[in-house]
């Protein structure tokens, strides 16, 4: 249990049982690769990982969540919370699924997708994208999608149920079905 904000740091961590956050922020500050695997965080307020982050599993937070370090899809993840981001690092998927369910600001900036299957970014708020987004299976995008640089979308199919904005910003499509 947390009776305050938290910050674990080490060379490596593993966390695969109930973390009751109290309402308190929980950083990661790992050098080396740090799993949270089908965790479940009870009250964690705010998440952090600044290191290489290996996921797995649903992760939910009361607040936003914060992925600065290259990060390792394990298995099938949902995340979940106020809002998310992920800058400057790759997201390796292992051929499995990710779906981010951020109610307010998603940013993927400067990220670069790899063996990614399908991508989903969703939950009423929105979804600012930068940098080379390539899946496997298709991507799916039902918050409003604004660009934050150049970006460039690949997989088998796109769906953009929100809008796209440019903001001034170039967008290549690379999908080899239907973009909706």
């Amino acid at each position: 249990t947390l009776t305050c904000a938290t910050v674990l740091p080490g060379t490596s961590g593993t966390s695969a049982s109930t973390i009751a956050g109290g309402n308190n922020d929980l950083t990661f500050n790992f050098s080396g690769p740090t799993t949270v695997s089908g965790i479940t965080f009870g009250n964690v307020d705010d998440f952090t990982s600044s290191g290489p982050t290996n996921l797995t599993g649903t992760i939910t937070t009361n607040g936003s969540q914060s992925y600065s370090g290259a990060v390792t899809l394990v298995g099938g993840t949902v995340l979940a919370g106020t809002s998310g981001a992920f800058t400057g690092g790759t997201i390796a998927g292992g051929n499995n699924d990710l779906t981010l369910n951020f109610s307010g600001a998603t940013a993927v900036n400067g990220t670069t997708f790899s063996n990614v299957n399908n991508f989903a970014s969703g939950g009423g708020g929105t979804t600012s994208l930068s940098g080379t987004i390539t899946t496997n299976g298709a991507q799916t995008y039902t918050d409003a999608v604004t660009l934050g640089g150049a970006t460039i979308l690949s997989g088998t199919s796109g769906a953009f149920t929100g809008g796209v904005n440019g903001a001034g910003n170039d967008l290549t499509l690379n999908f080899s079905a239907a973009t909706a």
